[in-house]
């Protein structure tokens, strides 16, 4: 897995309990479980930085599910869309980037 995914989880570490961290990743069994349990970890990570931050209600959870697969995956979400933004804020190790700068998008 790469390093990047394990960096975010250990920050998420203090925002979440780590012991119910735990029991969610003990739970997996198998390669494909594991990896639907480390997306589940990451959402919940996300979900709970943006609430912090004052912004749960700001990103959609489409676009929280998509930053979790990307942060697993090691990828770079490229988008139309300030939520990815957002996310970037509040969770340093996402990758995001503008498919046209912002102040170009006709919307």
């Amino acid at each position: 897995m790469a390093e990047r995914v394990w960096r975010a989880i250990a920050s998420l570490r203090s925002r979440l309990s780590p012991v119910w961290i735990s029991q969610i990743l003990n739970r997996c069994d198998g390669s494909h479980r594991r990896h639907e349990c480390v997306v589940n970890v990451l959402c919940l990570g996300i979900q709970n930085a943006l609430w912090n931050a004052g912004l749960m209600l700001a990103v959609g959870a489409m676009d929280v599910l998509i930053a979790a697969y990307a942060l697993k995956s090691d990828a770079t979400v490229i988008h139309l869309d300030r939520d990815f933004e957002r996310v970037a804020s509040v969770i340093p190790q996402f990758s995001q980037r503008w498919l046209i700068p912002p102040e170009r998008h006709p919307r």
